[in-house]
């Protein structure tokens, strides 16, 4: 009865201190995380160039356990070939440096997270330069329409101030021009007076009507559409009775077209 009390009590005992063992983090060494078969698997892999199929291994490995350090270090190394995932690069180096911070790997593992933060700090910036060449674009718009602007507002104000000097010459109670500029008062000082401004311009003088010339003999004349008797004798200077004289068988309410007159001295 006693023995099997004892026993029991040191059956307890060990399964409590395996399972403290199993909560705590993992110590093993290099060469036991190396021949995990999983890390293994992932070194082959990696030697025959399908880092994909490593990557893939070397997880396996780290869920079995995820203290392996060589396993965090393989990862990193991967994750930073060509630039594959940085971030997760990061991550592994840091785990492997948190699980064997006296390795003697320690300094290029370090120099290796910087030269991470290095590529992903000048990838971002990559990234990120049309969106910065296009700030830099609105910014150069916004400042020559804030100069344009500043430039048309001094232009008003000049504008506003020569205005005001113009204005200025004149008494209160004068109308104010409304369409001459300030540079027309000099225009406007040597208007002439209101007096001769009203002094009517004489008319001109109507051009005398020109008047044929004055003939001492007889001529013969055809009479054209639309004439008569007077329009003849006017259109040739002479009386109209003088030529009804020098034409006393033609009847004045029958003259036609093409019939011959004689014109009469003027």
């Amino acid at each position: 009865m006693i023995s099997f009390v004892g026993g029991s009590r040191w059956l307890l005992g060990a399964l409590l201190c395996l399972g403290l063992w199993g909560c705590l983090p993992a110590t093993g060494s290099r060469t036991d995380e190396e021949n995990e078969p999983y890390f293994q698997r992932g070194k082959a892999l990696a030697g025959s160039l399908d880092y994909t199929g490593a990557i893939e291994a070397y997880e396996k490995a780290l869920e079995v356990n995820p203290h392996n350090a060589r396993a965090h270090f393989e990862l990193g190394l991967l994750y930073q070939r060509n630039d594959t995932d940085l971030p997760a690069a990061i991550f592994h180096f840091n785990r492997f440096l948190q699980l064997r911070p006296d390795s003697d790997q320690a300094d290029t593992v370090r120099q290796r997270i910087n030269a991470c933060k290095q590529d992903l700090a000048r990838a971002i910036a990559i990234s990120l330069a049309p969106v910065t060449q296009a700030m830099q674009r609105d910014l150069e718009h916004a400042l020559a329409e804030n100069t344009r602007l500043t430039a048309e507002n001094q232009e008003l104000r000049r504008q506003v101030a020569a205005w005001t000097a113009y204005y200025a010459r004149f008494p209160s109670g004068v109308p104010q021009p409304t369409n001459a500029a300030p540079a027309e008062s000099s225009a406007l000082r040597a208007a002439p007076p209101p007096e001769q401004a009203r002094t009517p311009a004489a008319p001109a003088r109507p051009a005398r009507e020109s008047r044929p010339a004055v003939t001492t003999t007889t001529r013969s004349y055809t009479v054209q559409r639309g004439e008569s008797l007077y329009t003849i004798a006017r259109k040739h200077g002479v009386k109209l009775s003088a030529l009804q004289a020098a034409n006393p068988g033609v009847d004045p309410r029958r003259l036609r077209a093409g019939q011959n007159l004689t014109i009469p001295p003027s």
